[in-house]
Protein backbone atom coordinates (compact mmCIF):
# COMPACT_ATOMS: atom_id res chain seq x y z
CA UNK A 1 0.00 0.00 0.00
CA UNK A 2 1.36 3.38 -0.96
CA UNK A 3 1.87 6.18 1.56
CA UNK A 4 -0.90 8.26 -0.06
CA UNK A 5 -3.40 5.54 0.96
CA UNK A 6 -2.57 6.01 4.65
CA UNK A 7 -5.74 7.98 5.40
CA UNK A 8 -7.85 5.03 4.23
CA UNK A 9 -6.03 2.45 6.33
CA UNK A 10 -8.02 1.30 9.36
CA UNK A 11 -5.58 0.32 12.10
CA UNK A 12 -6.94 -2.34 14.45
CA UNK A 13 -4.43 -1.96 17.28
CA UNK A 14 -6.55 0.88 18.67
CA UNK A 15 -9.61 -1.41 18.72
CA UNK A 16 -7.58 -4.08 20.48
CA UNK A 17 -6.40 -1.69 23.19
CA UNK A 18 -9.70 0.13 23.72
CA UNK A 19 -11.66 -3.15 23.72
CA UNK A 20 -9.44 -4.69 26.39
CA UNK A 21 -8.00 -7.36 24.10
CA UNK A 22 -4.33 -6.44 24.61
CA UNK A 23 -2.49 -9.29 26.36
CA UNK A 24 0.63 -7.18 26.96
CA UNK A 25 3.00 -9.50 25.07
CA UNK A 26 5.05 -6.49 23.93
CA UNK A 27 5.70 -7.77 20.42
CA UNK A 28 4.08 -4.72 18.82
CA UNK A 29 6.70 -2.49 20.45
CA UNK A 30 9.43 -4.24 18.45
CA UNK A 31 8.00 -2.99 15.13
CA UNK A 32 6.46 0.31 16.24
CA UNK A 33 9.44 2.64 15.69
CA UNK A 34 9.03 3.76 19.29
CA UNK A 35 5.36 4.67 18.94
CA UNK A 36 4.03 1.92 21.24
CA UNK A 37 5.09 1.36 24.86
CA UNK A 38 4.07 -1.61 26.97
CA UNK A 39 3.97 -1.17 30.73
CA UNK A 40 2.30 -2.47 33.89
CA UNK A 41 -0.93 -0.57 34.55
CA UNK A 42 -2.73 0.28 37.79
CA UNK A 43 -4.65 -3.02 37.66
CA UNK A 44 -1.48 -5.08 37.56
CA UNK A 45 -1.61 -5.95 33.85
CA UNK A 46 0.77 -5.20 30.99
CA UNK A 47 -0.93 -3.13 28.30
CA UNK A 48 0.19 -1.33 25.17
CA UNK A 49 -0.10 2.45 24.97
CA UNK A 50 0.13 4.54 21.81
CA UNK A 51 2.26 7.63 22.28
CA UNK A 52 1.97 10.94 20.44
CA UNK A 53 4.25 9.79 17.61
CA UNK A 54 1.93 6.93 16.63
CA UNK A 55 -0.27 9.01 14.32
CA UNK A 56 2.79 10.25 12.43
CA UNK A 57 4.19 6.83 11.60
CA UNK A 58 4.40 5.54 8.04
CA UNK A 59 1.71 3.16 6.91
CA UNK A 60 4.23 0.29 6.88
CA UNK A 61 4.59 0.70 10.66
CA UNK A 62 0.80 0.60 11.13
CA UNK A 63 0.61 -2.55 9.06
CA UNK A 64 3.39 -4.31 11.00
CA UNK A 65 1.89 -3.39 14.37
CA UNK A 66 -1.48 -4.77 13.29
CA UNK A 67 0.05 -7.88 11.77
CA UNK A 68 2.12 -9.01 14.78
CA UNK A 69 -0.62 -8.43 17.38
CA UNK A 70 -2.19 -11.82 18.23
CA UNK A 71 -5.64 -10.25 18.68
CA UNK A 72 -6.16 -8.21 15.52
CA UNK A 73 -7.73 -9.61 12.38
CA UNK A 74 -4.79 -8.57 10.18
CA UNK A 75 -2.33 -11.38 10.87
CA UNK A 76 -2.53 -15.09 10.10
CA UNK A 77 -4.40 -17.25 12.59
CA UNK A 78 -2.98 -20.27 14.43
CA UNK A 79 -4.19 -22.77 11.85
CA UNK A 80 -2.58 -20.86 8.98
CA UNK A 81 0.70 -20.36 10.85
CA UNK A 82 1.01 -23.99 11.93
CA UNK A 83 0.14 -25.26 8.44
CA UNK A 84 3.06 -23.27 7.08
CA UNK A 85 5.45 -24.33 9.85
CA UNK A 86 4.48 -27.98 10.29
CA UNK A 87 3.11 -29.26 6.96
CA UNK A 88 4.09 -32.90 7.58
CA UNK A 89 2.72 -33.53 11.07
CA UNK A 90 1.04 -36.89 11.58
CA UNK A 91 -2.03 -35.61 13.41
CA UNK A 92 -4.31 -32.68 12.61
CA UNK A 93 -7.04 -31.99 15.15
CA UNK A 94 -9.44 -29.07 15.55
CA UNK A 95 -8.57 -28.72 19.25
CA UNK A 96 -4.96 -29.86 19.53
CA UNK A 97 -3.84 -28.45 16.20
CA UNK A 98 -1.06 -30.09 14.20
CA UNK A 99 1.42 -32.37 15.97
CA UNK A 100 3.41 -35.54 15.52
CA UNK A 101 3.94 -36.90 19.04
CA UNK A 102 2.26 -36.54 22.44
CA UNK A 103 3.53 -37.88 25.74
CA UNK A 104 3.06 -37.84 29.47
CA UNK A 105 6.35 -37.82 31.33
CA UNK A 106 8.76 -36.54 33.91
CA UNK A 107 12.46 -36.03 34.54
CA UNK A 108 14.56 -38.64 36.34
CA UNK A 109 17.79 -36.67 36.11
CA UNK A 110 18.95 -34.67 39.15
CA UNK A 111 16.24 -32.71 41.03
CA UNK A 112 14.47 -31.14 38.04
CA UNK A 113 11.19 -32.87 38.91
CA UNK A 114 11.14 -31.91 42.58
CA UNK A 115 12.01 -28.31 41.73
CA UNK A 116 9.43 -28.01 38.95
CA UNK A 117 5.70 -27.39 38.99
CA UNK A 118 4.88 -30.68 37.29
CA UNK A 119 7.33 -33.24 35.97
CA UNK A 120 10.24 -30.79 35.67
CA UNK A 121 10.31 -31.12 31.90
CA UNK A 122 10.44 -27.45 30.87
CA UNK A 123 13.63 -26.45 32.71
CA UNK A 124 15.24 -29.79 31.89
CA UNK A 125 14.44 -29.40 28.18
CA UNK A 126 15.83 -25.86 28.08
CA UNK A 127 19.04 -27.09 29.73
CA UNK A 128 19.18 -29.94 27.23
CA UNK A 129 18.96 -27.46 24.35
CA UNK A 130 22.07 -25.74 25.73
CA UNK A 131 23.89 -29.01 26.38
CA UNK A 132 23.18 -30.19 22.84
CA UNK A 133 24.37 -26.86 21.39
CA UNK A 134 20.94 -26.24 19.87
CA UNK A 135 20.75 -22.68 21.24
CA UNK A 136 22.99 -20.04 22.80
CA UNK A 137 20.35 -18.23 24.86
CA UNK A 138 16.99 -18.95 26.47
CA UNK A 139 14.25 -16.35 26.98
CA UNK A 140 11.96 -17.42 29.84
CA UNK A 141 10.28 -16.09 32.99
CA UNK A 142 12.44 -15.62 36.08
CA UNK A 143 12.23 -13.74 39.40
CA UNK A 144 13.26 -10.13 38.98
CA UNK A 145 15.52 -9.92 42.06
CA UNK A 146 14.05 -6.50 42.64
CA UNK A 147 13.77 -6.63 46.46
CA UNK A 148 10.02 -6.85 46.25
CA UNK A 149 9.53 -4.06 43.72
CA UNK A 150 6.99 -4.89 41.02
CA UNK A 151 7.03 -6.68 38.74
CA UNK A 152 8.28 -9.66 40.77
CA UNK A 153 8.73 -11.77 37.61
CA UNK A 154 9.41 -11.09 33.95
CA UNK A 155 11.07 -12.50 30.86
CA UNK A 156 14.85 -12.63 31.10
CA UNK A 157 17.74 -14.20 29.20
CA UNK A 158 19.68 -17.23 30.45
CA UNK A 159 22.84 -18.64 28.91
CA UNK A 160 23.80 -21.32 31.44
CA UNK A 161 22.06 -24.26 33.06
CA UNK A 162 22.36 -22.59 36.45
CA UNK A 163 20.57 -19.49 35.17
CA UNK A 164 17.86 -21.58 33.51
CA UNK A 165 17.12 -23.44 36.73
CA UNK A 166 16.49 -20.15 38.51
CA UNK A 167 13.40 -19.89 36.32
CA UNK A 168 11.89 -23.23 37.32
CA UNK A 169 8.16 -23.46 38.11
CA UNK A 170 5.01 -21.79 36.83
CA UNK A 171 4.40 -18.10 37.45
CA UNK A 172 0.77 -17.04 37.33
CA UNK A 173 1.84 -13.48 36.78
CA UNK A 174 1.80 -10.83 34.01
CA UNK A 175 4.88 -10.69 31.77
CA UNK A 176 5.99 -8.97 28.57
CA UNK A 177 8.59 -9.59 25.86
CA UNK A 178 9.13 -5.87 25.20
CA UNK A 179 12.58 -5.59 26.79
CA UNK A 180 13.92 -9.02 25.82
CA UNK A 181 13.04 -8.52 22.16
CA UNK A 182 15.38 -5.54 22.11
CA UNK A 183 18.08 -7.77 23.56
CA UNK A 184 17.54 -10.33 20.78
CA UNK A 185 17.78 -7.58 18.17
CA UNK A 186 21.04 -6.26 19.64
CA UNK A 187 22.74 -9.58 20.47
CA UNK A 188 23.39 -12.14 17.71
CA UNK A 189 22.89 -15.80 18.55
CA UNK A 190 20.41 -18.65 18.55
CA UNK A 191 17.50 -18.21 20.94
CA UNK A 192 14.88 -20.49 22.45
CA UNK A 193 11.81 -18.48 23.45
CA UNK A 194 9.27 -19.75 25.99
CA UNK A 195 5.73 -18.40 26.07
CA UNK A 196 1.99 -18.83 26.37
CA UNK A 197 0.04 -19.67 23.18
CA UNK A 198 -0.79 -16.08 22.16
CA UNK A 199 2.76 -14.94 22.98
CA UNK A 200 4.28 -17.61 20.74
CA UNK A 201 1.79 -16.74 18.00
CA UNK A 202 2.99 -13.13 18.18
CA UNK A 203 6.63 -14.29 17.99
CA UNK A 204 5.82 -16.27 14.84
CA UNK A 205 4.13 -13.26 13.26
CA UNK A 206 7.06 -11.05 14.22
CA UNK A 207 9.43 -13.52 12.57
CA UNK A 208 7.41 -13.19 9.37
CA UNK A 209 8.03 -9.44 9.13
CA UNK A 210 11.54 -9.11 10.61
CA UNK A 211 14.39 -11.30 9.36
CA UNK A 212 16.50 -10.72 12.49
CA UNK A 213 13.97 -12.50 14.69
CA UNK A 214 13.34 -15.12 12.03
CA UNK A 215 17.05 -16.02 11.99
CA UNK A 216 17.76 -15.77 15.72
CA UNK A 217 14.69 -17.39 17.29
CA UNK A 218 15.39 -20.99 16.35
CA UNK A 219 13.19 -22.79 18.90
CA UNK A 220 9.81 -21.90 20.40
CA UNK A 221 8.63 -23.60 23.58
CA UNK A 222 4.92 -23.26 24.33
CA UNK A 223 3.15 -23.56 27.66
CA UNK A 224 -0.38 -24.94 27.94
CA UNK A 225 -2.61 -22.10 29.08
CA UNK A 226 -5.81 -21.77 31.08
CA UNK A 227 -5.56 -17.99 31.26
CA UNK A 228 -3.11 -15.26 32.27
CA UNK A 229 -3.51 -13.57 35.66
CA UNK A 230 -2.82 -9.99 36.67
CA UNK A 231 -0.39 -9.18 39.49
CA UNK A 232 -3.44 -8.90 41.77
CA UNK A 233 -3.67 -12.71 41.88
CA UNK A 234 -0.36 -12.93 43.74
CA UNK A 235 -1.33 -9.97 45.93
CA UNK A 236 -4.63 -11.62 46.84
CA UNK A 237 -2.95 -14.81 48.06
CA UNK A 238 -0.08 -13.05 49.83
CA UNK A 239 -2.54 -10.80 51.67
CA UNK A 240 -4.35 -13.87 53.01
CA UNK A 241 -1.01 -15.24 54.22
CA UNK A 242 -0.54 -12.11 56.30
CA UNK A 243 1.79 -10.32 53.89
CA UNK A 244 0.68 -6.86 52.71
CA UNK A 245 0.70 -6.79 48.89
CA UNK A 246 3.38 -4.10 48.71
CA UNK A 247 5.68 -6.15 50.98
CA UNK A 248 5.79 -9.45 49.05
CA UNK A 249 9.39 -10.36 48.26
CA UNK A 250 9.28 -14.05 47.26
CA UNK A 251 6.37 -16.14 46.00
CA UNK A 252 6.03 -19.78 44.91
CA UNK A 253 2.76 -20.46 43.07
CA UNK A 254 3.29 -24.25 42.97
CA UNK A 255 4.67 -25.66 46.23
CA UNK A 256 4.48 -29.45 46.03
CA UNK A 257 2.82 -31.20 48.97
CA UNK A 258 4.21 -34.68 49.56
CA UNK A 259 1.75 -37.59 49.47
CA UNK A 260 -1.15 -35.50 48.17
CA UNK A 261 -2.64 -35.35 44.66
CA UNK A 262 -0.68 -33.26 42.17
CA UNK A 263 -3.48 -30.70 41.82
CA UNK A 264 -3.55 -30.12 45.59
CA UNK A 265 -0.47 -27.94 45.56
CA UNK A 266 0.43 -25.21 47.99
CA UNK A 267 1.66 -21.65 47.77
CA UNK A 268 4.57 -20.19 49.68
CA UNK A 269 5.50 -16.56 50.26
CA UNK A 270 7.90 -14.33 52.13
CA UNK A 271 7.51 -10.68 53.05
CA UNK A 272 10.24 -8.05 52.99
CA UNK A 273 10.35 -7.64 56.75
CA UNK A 274 9.68 -11.21 57.95
CA UNK A 275 12.32 -13.96 58.00
CA UNK A 276 9.93 -16.92 57.78
CA UNK A 277 8.21 -18.38 54.74
CA UNK A 278 4.42 -18.69 54.95
CA UNK A 279 2.53 -21.57 53.34
CA UNK A 280 -1.02 -22.68 52.63
CA UNK A 281 -2.87 -25.04 50.34
CA UNK A 282 -3.87 -22.97 47.33
CA UNK A 283 -7.37 -24.41 47.47
CA UNK A 284 -7.84 -23.07 51.02
CA UNK A 285 -7.29 -19.47 49.95
CA UNK A 286 -10.19 -17.36 48.78
CA UNK A 287 -10.31 -16.64 45.05
CA UNK A 288 -8.07 -19.47 43.82
CA UNK A 289 -10.89 -21.42 42.15
CA UNK A 290 -9.60 -21.34 38.58
CA UNK A 291 -13.13 -21.52 37.21
CA UNK A 292 -13.99 -18.16 38.77
CA UNK A 293 -11.39 -16.48 36.58
CA UNK A 294 -10.48 -13.80 39.10
CA UNK A 295 -7.96 -11.29 37.65
CA UNK A 296 -8.05 -12.87 34.21
CA UNK A 297 -6.97 -10.74 31.26
CA UNK A 298 -10.05 -9.92 29.17
CA UNK A 299 -8.10 -11.07 26.10
CA UNK A 300 -8.00 -14.61 27.50
CA UNK A 301 -11.76 -14.87 27.08
CA UNK A 302 -11.24 -14.36 23.34
CA UNK A 303 -8.43 -16.84 22.67
CA UNK A 304 -9.06 -20.25 21.10
CA UNK A 305 -5.57 -21.76 21.48
CA UNK A 306 -4.96 -24.04 24.48
CA UNK A 307 -1.98 -26.13 23.33
CA UNK A 308 0.19 -23.38 21.81
CA UNK A 309 -0.49 -24.60 18.28
CA UNK A 310 2.32 -22.57 16.70
CA UNK A 311 5.12 -23.71 19.04
CA UNK A 312 7.75 -26.32 18.16
CA UNK A 313 7.12 -28.15 21.44
CA UNK A 314 4.59 -27.65 24.23
CA UNK A 315 4.53 -28.55 27.93
CA UNK A 316 1.69 -28.58 30.45
CA UNK A 317 0.21 -30.36 33.45
CA UNK A 318 -1.12 -33.90 33.07
CA UNK A 319 -4.49 -33.30 34.74
CA UNK A 320 -5.78 -36.83 34.16
CA UNK A 321 -6.52 -39.50 36.76
CA UNK A 322 -3.65 -41.89 36.10
CA UNK A 323 -1.09 -39.12 36.69
CA UNK A 324 -2.86 -36.71 39.02
CA UNK A 325 -2.46 -39.10 41.96
CA UNK A 326 1.33 -38.69 41.89
CA UNK A 327 2.19 -35.62 43.98
CA UNK A 328 5.61 -35.35 42.30
CA UNK A 329 3.94 -34.13 39.11
CA UNK A 330 3.71 -35.19 35.47
CA UNK A 331 3.92 -33.17 32.28
CA UNK A 332 2.09 -33.54 29.02
CA UNK A 333 4.36 -32.92 26.03
CA UNK A 334 3.23 -32.15 22.48
CA UNK A 335 5.92 -32.26 19.78
CA UNK A 336 5.63 -30.69 16.34
CA UNK A 337 9.31 -30.44 15.41
CA UNK A 338 11.05 -33.72 14.57
CA UNK A 339 14.44 -32.36 15.62
CA UNK A 340 13.18 -31.83 19.16
CA UNK A 341 11.61 -35.27 19.34
CA UNK A 342 15.06 -36.76 18.73
CA UNK A 343 16.31 -34.93 21.83
CA UNK A 344 13.50 -36.49 23.87
CA UNK A 345 13.93 -40.03 22.59
CA UNK A 346 17.70 -39.91 23.14
CA UNK A 347 17.06 -38.80 26.72
CA UNK A 348 14.70 -41.73 27.28
CA UNK A 349 17.41 -44.13 26.10
CA UNK A 350 19.92 -42.59 28.51
CA UNK A 351 17.38 -42.76 31.39
CA UNK A 352 17.26 -39.01 31.87
CA UNK A 353 13.48 -38.85 31.43
CA UNK A 354 10.45 -41.13 31.35
CA UNK A 355 7.91 -40.77 28.54
CA UNK A 356 4.62 -42.60 27.99
CA UNK A 357 2.70 -42.19 24.76
CA UNK A 358 -0.46 -40.15 25.24
CA UNK A 359 -3.53 -40.60 23.06
CA UNK A 360 -5.31 -37.66 21.48
CA UNK A 361 -8.31 -38.37 23.72
CA UNK A 362 -6.21 -38.22 26.90
CA UNK A 363 -4.38 -35.15 25.65
CA UNK A 364 -7.68 -33.31 25.22
CA UNK A 365 -9.01 -34.69 28.52
CA UNK A 366 -5.99 -33.32 30.38
CA UNK A 367 -7.18 -29.80 29.54
CA UNK A 368 -10.92 -30.43 29.22
CA UNK A 369 -11.98 -27.35 31.17
CA UNK A 370 -9.87 -25.04 29.04
CA UNK A 371 -11.23 -26.53 25.83
CA UNK A 372 -14.84 -26.08 26.98
CA UNK A 373 -14.11 -22.48 27.91
CA UNK A 374 -12.36 -21.74 24.61
CA UNK A 375 -14.83 -23.49 22.36
CA UNK A 376 -18.38 -23.51 23.78
CA UNK A 377 -17.70 -20.54 26.04
CA UNK A 378 -15.92 -18.50 23.39
CA UNK A 379 -18.72 -18.93 20.86
CA UNK A 380 -21.16 -17.55 23.43
CA UNK A 381 -18.91 -14.66 24.46
CA UNK A 382 -18.48 -13.67 20.82
CA UNK A 383 -22.26 -13.67 20.37
CA UNK A 384 -22.68 -11.55 23.51
CA UNK A 385 -20.20 -8.96 22.22
CA UNK A 386 -21.77 -8.84 18.77
CA UNK A 387 -25.26 -8.44 20.21
CA UNK A 388 -23.96 -5.36 21.99
CA UNK A 389 -22.35 -3.98 18.84
CA UNK A 390 -18.78 -4.42 20.08
CA UNK A 391 -15.69 -5.06 17.96
CA UNK A 392 -14.26 -8.55 18.48
CA UNK A 393 -11.23 -10.36 17.08
CA UNK A 394 -12.03 -13.00 14.49
CA UNK A 395 -11.75 -16.50 15.98
CA UNK A 396 -11.84 -20.08 14.71
CA UNK A 397 -15.14 -20.99 16.38
CA UNK A 398 -18.71 -20.47 15.30
CA UNK A 399 -20.63 -17.66 16.96
CA UNK A 400 -23.45 -19.27 18.95
CA UNK A 401 -26.93 -17.79 18.67
CA UNK A 402 -28.83 -21.00 19.44
CA UNK A 403 -31.64 -20.74 21.96
CA UNK A 404 -30.84 -24.28 23.13
CA UNK A 405 -27.62 -22.93 24.66
CA UNK A 406 -29.23 -20.38 26.95
CA UNK A 407 -28.13 -22.28 30.07
CA UNK A 408 -24.48 -22.40 29.04
CA UNK A 409 -24.73 -18.81 27.86
CA UNK A 410 -25.77 -17.61 31.31
CA UNK A 411 -22.88 -19.48 32.94
CA UNK A 412 -20.18 -18.17 30.60
CA UNK A 413 -21.49 -14.60 30.61
CA UNK A 414 -21.60 -14.54 34.43
CA UNK A 415 -18.05 -15.88 34.54
CA UNK A 416 -16.85 -13.16 32.16
CA UNK A 417 -18.53 -10.43 34.21
CA UNK A 418 -17.15 -11.87 37.46
CA UNK A 419 -13.64 -11.91 36.04
CA UNK A 420 -13.92 -8.34 34.77
CA UNK A 421 -15.28 -6.98 38.06
CA UNK A 422 -12.61 -8.71 40.18
CA UNK A 423 -9.95 -6.21 39.05
CA UNK A 424 -11.95 -3.20 40.22
CA UNK A 425 -13.11 -4.86 43.43
CA UNK A 426 -9.58 -5.72 44.47
CA UNK A 427 -8.31 -2.26 43.59
CA UNK A 428 -10.95 -0.83 45.93
CA UNK A 429 -9.86 -3.25 48.67
CA UNK A 430 -6.25 -2.13 48.22
CA UNK A 431 -7.17 1.54 48.36
CA UNK A 432 -9.13 1.01 51.58
CA UNK A 433 -6.63 -1.50 53.01
CA UNK A 434 -9.38 -4.03 53.71
CA UNK A 435 -9.37 -7.48 52.09
CA UNK A 436 -12.93 -8.16 53.23
CA UNK A 437 -14.16 -5.46 50.87
CA UNK A 438 -12.97 -7.60 47.98
CA UNK A 439 -14.86 -10.65 49.27
CA UNK A 440 -17.99 -8.60 49.85
CA UNK A 441 -17.93 -7.11 46.35
CA UNK A 442 -17.41 -10.51 44.72
CA UNK A 443 -20.05 -12.40 46.73
CA UNK A 444 -22.88 -11.41 44.38
CA UNK A 445 -21.04 -12.81 41.36
CA UNK A 446 -20.07 -15.97 43.21
CA UNK A 447 -23.72 -16.61 44.03
CA UNK A 448 -24.79 -15.98 40.43
CA UNK A 449 -22.05 -18.25 39.12
CA UNK A 450 -22.84 -21.14 41.48
CA UNK A 451 -26.54 -20.82 40.68
CA UNK A 452 -25.82 -20.90 36.93
CA UNK A 453 -23.63 -23.98 37.40
CA UNK A 454 -26.34 -25.77 39.38
CA UNK A 455 -29.06 -25.00 36.83
CA UNK A 456 -26.87 -26.14 33.95
CA UNK A 457 -25.96 -29.38 35.70
CA UNK A 458 -29.58 -30.04 36.58
CA UNK A 459 -30.43 -30.25 32.91
CA UNK A 460 -27.33 -32.31 32.24
CA UNK A 461 -28.38 -34.88 34.81
CA UNK A 462 -25.60 -34.60 37.36
CA UNK A 463 -27.55 -34.97 40.64
CA UNK A 464 -24.58 -35.36 43.00
CA UNK A 465 -22.84 -32.28 41.68
CA UNK A 466 -26.13 -30.36 41.70
CA UNK A 467 -26.65 -31.11 45.38
CA UNK A 468 -23.11 -29.99 46.23
CA UNK A 469 -23.49 -26.81 44.21
CA UNK A 470 -26.80 -25.92 45.85
CA UNK A 471 -25.22 -26.53 49.27
CA UNK A 472 -22.41 -24.15 48.37
CA UNK A 473 -24.89 -21.65 46.97
CA UNK A 474 -26.99 -21.85 50.14
CA UNK A 475 -23.94 -21.24 52.33
CA UNK A 476 -22.97 -18.25 50.22
CA UNK A 477 -26.52 -16.89 50.44
CA UNK A 478 -26.50 -17.21 54.24
CA UNK A 479 -23.18 -15.36 54.41
CA UNK A 480 -24.63 -12.55 52.32
CA UNK A 481 -27.70 -12.31 54.56
CA UNK A 482 -25.57 -12.20 57.73
CA UNK A 483 -23.32 -9.58 56.18
CA UNK A 484 -26.37 -7.49 55.23
CA UNK A 485 -27.76 -7.74 58.78
CA UNK A 486 -24.42 -6.75 60.30
CA UNK A 487 -24.07 -3.83 57.90
CA UNK A 488 -27.57 -2.61 58.87
CA UNK A 489 -26.53 -2.54 62.54
CA UNK A 490 -23.98 0.12 61.79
Amino acid sequence: MKEKDKSNYQSEIESVISGGYCIGCGVCSAVSNGSVQVSLNELGMYNAKLNVSFANQKIEVFQKIDYVCPFTNKGHNETEISQELFPKTAIIDSKAGRYSYSYAGWVEEDNFRSNGSSGGMVSWFLCELLRNNEVDYVIHVKPNNSNGEKPLFNFAVSQSQEEIRLGSKSRYYPVSYSETLELIRETPGRYAVVGLPCFIKAIRLLSNVDYIFRERITTTVGLVCGHLKSAFYLDMMAWQLGIPPENTELFDFRKKIECDDAHNYGVEAKGKYAPEMKQAFARNLYGTNWGYGFFKYHACDFCDDVLAETADIVFGDAWIDQYDKDWRGTNIIVVRNERLNVILTDAVISNKIVLNELSLEDLIASQSGSFRHRRDGLSIRLAEKKRNGKWVPRKRVEVSELASRILESNLYVVRMKMSSFSHLAFQEALNKDDFNIFKQRMSKYESEYLKAMAIRDFFRGRPKRIINLFKTYAKQLLKNIKRYINDRKF
